[in-house]
C-alpha cells in the first residue's frame, strides 16, 4: 500500500515542528528517517498512524487521506510501534498482542480461535512465545519492545510505522528484528537513529534536519561525508573491511577549525581518529 506525504506541516503549542514534507512511498518499501534529535522524525510519523493532524497538507494511506477514514478503518491500514509506551499496563503478553486484533471486530464480538492463532504466530515470530502468560509490566525494555512488534504483526495492516524500533533491543535482536520486518513485504516507514543499520536494511532514506527533509535517495545516496556532517554535525571517514568488503562508518566530532573552514584544516568528510564503527552496505 502506498503512502504520500503532501506538504504536511504541523505545529505543537504554536511552534512548527515539521514543515511542507513532501514524500511518495511505494507499495512494500521499507523507508527509513534518519537525523539528529528534534529534527521532526516522531512528529512526521504521528501524522501517518493518525496521532496527529497536520495544520496543512494531508496525508494519504492508499490513496485516501488518514483522516477522512474512520478510526478503526485507519487502523486495518497502518500500524505502529512507538517510543512511548505505559509501563505499568496490568494486561499479559499475549493480551497486549490481542489488542491488534479490534481493528478486525466488532464493538461486543469476541475473540475467535482464527484470532489466538494470529496473536500466536506473532509472539513466535518475535520469539516471545514462551513469556505469553507473564504480565507485560514485568518485562525488560527490549522484551516489551519486542511484545509491541507482534501487537503490530497481529494487526495485520498493510503499512507499518516503526519509531526507533531497535530501542532497548541488544544486537541480535536488531539485526533480526529488522530482518522480520523487512521479510513481511508490508510498507515500512521507520525512524533510525542508527545508520548502520538503515543502511543495511532501507531500501531508502529521508533526511530530516530542523523539521524539513534535506535529501532523500538510496542509502548510499544519502550516507555521504558531507551530508552527515551537514546533517548530524559528526565527522565521518569510510574503511573496506577486507572480510566482508562492507564499509565501515567511523563517526567522530568535526574540529571546531571545520567550521570556520580555515586553510588547512580537515573538512566534514576528512580522516578523523578514534569515534565510533558502523557498517554500511
Amino acid at each position: 500500500m502506498k503512502v504520500h506525504i503532501a506538504g504536511t506541516t504541523v505545529r505543537i503549542d504554536g511552534t512548527t515542528i515539521v514543515e511542507d514534507v513532501e514524500m511518495a512511498i511505494d507499495s512494500g518499501e521499507f523507508v527509513g528517517l534518519v537525523g539528529p534529535n528534534g529534527s521532526g522524525k516522531t512528529t512526521l510519523l504521528r501524522t501517518i498512524y493518525r496521532a496527529l493532524r497536520p495544520v496543512a497538507g494531508a496525508v494519504f494511506v492508499g490513496g485516501d487521506d488518514v483522516w477522512e477514514l474512520a478510526p478503526k478503518q485507519a487502523a486495518r491500514r497502518t500500524a505502529a510501534v512507538v517510543q512511548e509506551t505505559p509501563s505499568d499496563i496490568d494486561f499479559a503478553v499475549f493480551e497486549v498482542v490481542a489488542l491488534g486484533r479490534l481493528p478486525h471486530k466488532g464493538l461486543i464480538d469476541r475473540e475467535t480461535r482464527a484470532d489466538e492463532e494470529i496473536c500466536q504466530a506473532a509472539l513466535e515470530r518475535v520469539g516471545m512465545a514462551g513469556l505469553a502468560d507473564r504480565f507485560f509490566a514485568t518485562l525488560s525494555g527490549g522484551e516489551k519492545q519486542r511484545v509491541l512488534v507482534a501487537r503490530a504483526l497481529a494487526q495485520q495492516s498493510s503499512v507499518l510505522v516503526l519509531d526507533e524500533p531497535t530501542n532497548h533491543l541488544d544486537i541480535r535482536f536488531q539485526l533480526e528484528l529488522l530482518d522480520l520486518i523487512r521479510g513481511l513485504g508490508v510498507t515500512t516507514i521507520a525512524s533510525m537513529h542508527d545508520l548502520a543499520l538503515a543502511a543495511d536494511h532501507c531500501d531508502r532514506l529521508y533526511a530530516l534536519k530542523g523539521g524539513r527533509v534535506v535529501a532523500s535517495g538510496t542509502p548510499a545516496e544519502i550516507l555521504t561525508p558531507s551530508l552527515i556532517a551537514d546533517v548530524f554535525e559528526v565527522g565521518v571517514r569510510t574503511v573496506v573491511d577486507p572480510a566482508t568488503q562492507r564499509v565501515l562508518l567511523a563517526f567522530d566530532r568535526l574540529p571546531p577549525a571545520a567550521t570556520a573552514a580555515t586553510p588547512g584544516s580537515p573538512g566534514p568528510g576528512a580522516p578523523t581518529t578514534g569515534g565510533e564503527h558502523h557498517e554500511l552496505t
